[in-house]
């Protein structure tokens, strides 16, 4: 009786194994195997970019041919939007990626305020930045910071700003560009999120932008603000960044030194900006070098 009673539950959890197996095999998101094969392209694309870019056209196919509408999909162009937009500068191929993202988002979200809607508009508002179009992205941008004003989103609100900021500063409205970085500044302190990468943009593009307006005081005196929170945030993940963005501050230090007519500082912030730059792996470190030897010619 009681190996009855063994072999019979011994034979419901095998079923009950089964059951479930086939449960979670019919019920599992097609997307989540997708995600892997994004790591695998982005981690390729350090050694062998040319790979990365074909195994990339073999991701999207594989999930425009499986046309999901689901959030977990949208994550996924949102993911590969980002892969374009940081990684290989690819603006076109990162706003079809973000258009996708946010028109999966836009049709599943109904909550007008979450943040996900909010990261869509943000990223198209750059891409379109970076292509050129300074109108869209002004208003993909302005719609995102109605939605994270709605959601009380400290750390959107200060992205948002400067990047309106940017915007206006690219369009020589200097003034508007100033307003908006510093309306960045209280949301930036209210963030528990990436402050001090938020903080050093906050006074860099202050700088360029007083640069601009050939106010040379307060060009250097935020120049310098941005220096002290590279440098006193400095970590080795954020090392090559902070680095290059110190040297391009003394670079521009060298510019308003020059134009109120004090040489050696000139020629101390270009030292400097050797030094600094010489620290960083950015990729495009070679071309600030060479802007740097320019100067000090």
């Amino acid at each position: 009786m009681k190996r009855s009673i063994k072999y019979t539950l011994s034979i419901l959890f095998f079923c009950l194994t089964v059951v479930y197996f086939v449960y979670s095999q019919t019920t599992k998101d097609p997307v989540d195997g997708l995600y892997e094969q994004l790591d695998a392209v982005t981690q390729l694309f350090e050694t062998n970019p040319k790979q990365s870019a074909k195994d990339y056209e073999k991701l999207r196919k594989e999930l425009e041919t499986l046309g999901v509408q689901t959030l977990s999909a949208a994550d996924l162009w949102h993911d590969m939007g980002r892969f374009h937009h940081d990684m290989i500068a690819n603006y076109n191929e990162a706003l079809y990626c973000f258009e996708r993202a946010y028109a999966i988002r836009q049709k599943l979200i109904a909550d007008t305020s979450h943040n996900d809607l909010a990261r869509s508009q943000f990223m198209l508002g750059t891409v379109h930045k970076y292509l050129g179009d300074y109108t869209t992205a002004l208003l993909h941008l302005q719609k995102a910071l109605k939605i994270s004003e709605s959601g009380h989103n400290d750390f959107m609100i200060g992205k948002e700003y400067l990047e309106l900021g940017d915007i206006y500063d690219y369009l020589g409205d200097y003034d508007q560009s100033i307003i908006c970085y510093e309306l960045s500044y209280p949301n930036i302190l209210k963030s528990n999120r990436d402050q001090a990468e938020l903080l050093n943009n906050h006074y860099k593009r202050l700088a360029s932008v007083f640069l601009a307006k050939e106010n040379h005081t307060y060009a250097l005196k935020n120049n310098a603000l941005a220096i002290r929170i590279c440098t006193d945030s400095m970590t080795p993940s954020v090392s090559d960044r902070f680095n290059a963005d110190i040297a391009d501050c003394y670079t521009n230090m060298n510019i308003s030194y020059r134009a109120i007519q004090k040489p050696d500082s000139a020629l101390f912030c270009l030292k400097k900006a050797l030094f600094f730059y010489k620290k960083s792996k950015n990729s495009d470190i070679q071309t600030r070098l060479g802007n740097v030897y320019l100067e000090l010619g």
